[in-house]
């Protein structure tokens, strides 16, 4: 599909998203300190269900059957899998941390683009790619207490899960880039909001919401995760890779850190300088790659 120029109503999509997804990370947290990873997951991804639920069913069959395998994919790895990945990295790093290594979704989208869909690069972006990857490095190594690097693996979390954005963005652009963008997101959280029906029946969220005081402000962010940040946002996301192009679109996280730090000083948050170090080489990475495509948007919008 031949890339249209980028008009101010993709601009203002882009910074709402901006906006929104990178204050996500400090609503996690916050939801953290009354449930647990896989509760705050279960309760977001059934409210983002039931909001969408009922549009689903009226697009269900505007949609080819054939097309249903990737728009279950695209639930999975766009919604469902990191959002039990990155809560559960978010108990034992910071959340402007997680904010910063979801800024990686532009390089793994380059990264997958090229090895499964036959996507062409060019040197400056390799680089680019390089140079994010070496600061993702900085931010998935802790100092142990021997006084040596060890892996974090709870930060390595967060960087399977952005990965998991990646292969979503590429599958939307490849497969889905016909079906409407209000489609796509409806029928996938249609397709996977059952299954975390079932696994709601599993886990305890009752003794959490009558034993904790601050249960109701926890709902409340989830709430706002749900509705904002998994629907609406997802909706907009898809439509902005269909009207533009995987990279630029994946390039809303080089700017979701900024809000994401904003948010985590004013939490009283604090980065040591090798996490410094590597914020600041992955954004530049960023950069590198997103580089033609947004002065082609600057261009012309």
């Amino acid at each position: 599909m031949q890339e249209r120029g980028f008009g101010l109503g993709v601009w203002v999509a882009y910074i709402a998203l901006v906006l929104v997804w990178g204050s996500a990370f400090i609503l996690i947290k916050k939801a953290l300190v009354v449930f647990a990873p896989h509760q705050l997951a279960a309760i977001r991804v059934t409210m983002a269900f039931t909001f969408m639920s009922f549009l689903a069913v009226w697009h269900l069959r505007k949609v080819p059957v054939k097309k249903y395998i990737f728009i279950l994919l695209s639930g999975l790895l766009g919604v469902f899998i990191p959002s039990f990945l990155f809560p559960t990295a978010q108990l034992h790093i910071n959340s402007s941390t997680a904010g910063v290594i979801n800024t990686l979704s532009p390089l793994f989208t380059l990264s997958v683009g090229v090895m499964f869909f036959k996507q062409k690069t060019h040197t400056r972006q390799v680089m680019g790619l390089l140079l994010g990857l070496a600061g993702a490095m900085t931010l998935i190594w802790k100092t142990g207490a021997s006084g040596g690097l060890t892996l974090n693996e709870y930060a390595l979390l967060a960087v399977i899960a952005t990965l998991c954005y990646s292969f979503n963005i590429n599958i939307i652009k490849n497969y889905l880039a016909e079906v409407s963008a209000l489609h796509v997101s409806t029928i996938s959280l249609f397709l996977i909001g059952p299954l975390m029906l079932v696994y709601m029946t599993t886990i305890d969220l009752r003794t959490p919401i009558e034993t904790n005081p601050l249960a109701g402000q926890a709902l409340a962010y989830i709430l706002f995760l749900a509705l904002f940040s998994t629907t609406i946002a997802t909706v907009v996301f898809n439509k902005l890779i269909m009207i533009t192009n995987p990279v630029f679109a994946s390039s809303v996280t080089y700017f979701i850190p900024v809000v994401a730090l904003f948010w985590g000083i004013l939490d009283g948050e604090s980065l040591t300088w090798l996490q410094g170090s590597g914020i600041v080489a992955i954004m530049s990475g960023v950069y590198l790659v997103n580089a033609p495509q947004m002065k082609r948007a600057v261009e012309s919008s």
